[in-house]
């Protein structure tokens, strides 16, 4: 099954280098959001894009819990802008050491753009998960704000946020059927093993140089680190370090969504 992901993956990111020329670049989060290393920011790109990222956590530090443990993990990301306000993300958890569970937690949410960043305020960005999923450990509803500055050598971000460390749980009566007595209820993430940001988080980014950056955050329990390096706007690689104990990293892709009709006809001429 993680063959076949890694293949799908692979597949989508050339059918988008072919089709597009120029290509733009986000720096982003495990999960594949514009972030740090676990937790987001509120950075925003004003061309819709398509994003691909793949993020590895070691086991201490992994956010699905199965079975009544954690393993490490692999967590595939895709992000869609739709419009300069919207974005839908996806994600699929796959588990190594855990061959009969094979695809883990699947997790959906969106990002809504409250302000766009200017002079005097800080972007600020609504991220929302709703409710149905089998497996919630990915869910976060987060408003996050991140403000640029400009410090003489390279740009300096601050972020800052907070995460409701509830959530909505949809649940069936005994004996219902699929589309009928349900019911809507505000859980304790706690309560259910959910330790993916709860309650106040924040981050930095230093960017001395257009292909270099430094990070570090405190994702609401723990402090985190990392380095991440560009590649013509085109790829990152991301290096973390999960409580500056453990080594993980992510790798990601992101593309405008303006396929150049010119370039398609020439290669279909081909």
């Amino acid at each position: 099954m993680n063959r076949n992901i890694v293949k799908i993956f692979i597949n989508v990111a050339i059918l988008f280098l072919l089709f597009n020329s120029h290509l733009g670049f986000g720096q982003v989060n495990v999960l594949g959001r514009p972030g740090h290393v676990m937790t987001p920011s509120a950075d925003w790109t004003d061309e819709n894009n398509f994003g691909l990222n793949v993020s590895y956590l070691p086991e201490n530090h992994a956010i699905n819990f199965f079975m009544g443990d954690y393993f490490r993990e692999i967590i595939y990301g895709f992000r869609l802008g739709f419009t300069d306000f919207l974005e839908l993300n996806f994600n699929i958890t796959y588990l190594p050491d855990r061959d009969r569970i094979g695809i883990g937690d699947r997790h959906a949410d969106v990002r809504l753009r409250i302000l766009k960043e200017n002079e005097k305020f800080p972007a600020l960005v609504l991220i929302l998960t709703p409710p149905g999923s089998a497996a919630n450990f990915l869910s976060h509803n987060a408003l996050v704000a991140t403000k640029h500055f400009d410090v003489g050598i390279g740009d300096f971000s601050f972020t800052l946020g907070y995460s409701l460390p509830y959530m909505f749980e949809v649940s069936r009566g005994i004996g219902s059927n699929l589309l009928g007595d349900r019911s809507l209820a505000l859980v304790s993430k706690k309560d259910l093993n959910i330790r993916y940001l709860n309650g106040l988080f924040s981050a930095f980014v230093w960017t001395p140089y257009s292909w270099l950056g430094i990070m570090g955050e405190y994702d609401g329990s723990a402090l985190n680190g990392g380095l991440f390096l560009k590649y013509k706007e085109l790829a990152v690689i991301q290096l973390n370090a999960y409580s500056f104990r453990e080594i993980g990293g992510s790798f990601g892709l992101s593309f405008p969504l303006n396929f150049d009709m010119k370039e398609l006809r020439k290669y279909e001429k081909r």
